[in-house]
């Protein structure tokens, strides 16, 4: 039998009714009909309960001992790729910012596709970026609040301060403005999924 039908067979089996379905491995004889008749008999039913429990517990401990493995060994796996990932996309980068305009061919396009992938520039809006926190939250203090009966952390509301740097142009102390630039990025296409794009 193979171990799929057999694990099949297993899963079956646990869906059973356990009465039913139970033949013990140390006495066939015990199984369905049997019956506990003596003191002895009930003795031995909770010492095989015990060892019941034991092999579950002990099978739970295999498990988590082989999942704890597994997860080792593809760590492993996945860094050796990241390696990889992190060479090819750097020279890739490197690559595209020298020969950008032979890449895209003049015009307005922005990007272009090759078989495996595609390499691209988008343009990243200019923004805050806190470079001092003490310096910006000394500065919040001084901006007009609502007085309350509570005490009140300044922490700064980024996305309204983006905001009133976009509109009124303030930039705060501890902030420099990052102005708007264009980002190169790197996409992984799926080969046979390119492939099947072309297959009319």
């Amino acid at each position: 039998m193979s171990d799929s039908n057999e694990l099949a067979n297993l899963a079956e089996a646990a869906q059973e009714d356990p009465i039913a379905s139970y033949v013990d491995e140390s006495d066939p004889a015990v199984q369905g009909g049997w019956q506990i008749t003596t003191l002895t008999s009930a003795d031995w039913a909770l010492a095989r309960l015990a060892e019941c429990h034991a092999e579950q517990d002990e099978i739970d401990k295999q498990a988590a001992e082989s999942i704890r493995r597994i997860k080792e060994r593809a760590e492993a796996l996945k860094a050796k790729a990241a390696r990889g990932v992190g060479f090819f996309r750097f020279k890739l980068i490197a690559w595209a910012e020298a020969r950008r305009a032979d890449i895209l061919g003049g015009g307005k396009k922005k990007s272009r596709d090759f078989l495996h992938g595609r390499i691209g520039w988008r343009t990243k809006a200019g923004r805050l970026q806190v470079e001092n926190d003490k310096a910006l939250a000394e500065w919040l203090a001084t901006q007009p609040i609502e007085s309350g009966l509570y005490r009140q952390k300044l922490v700064p509301e980024m996305k309204a301060l983006q905001a009133a740097c976009q509109r009124d142009g303030i930039i705060p102390p501890g902030c420099t403005y990052v102005t708007e630039h264009e980002d190169i990025y790197v996409d992984v296409s799926d080969i046979t999924s390119a492939i099947t794009k072309e297959t009319p």
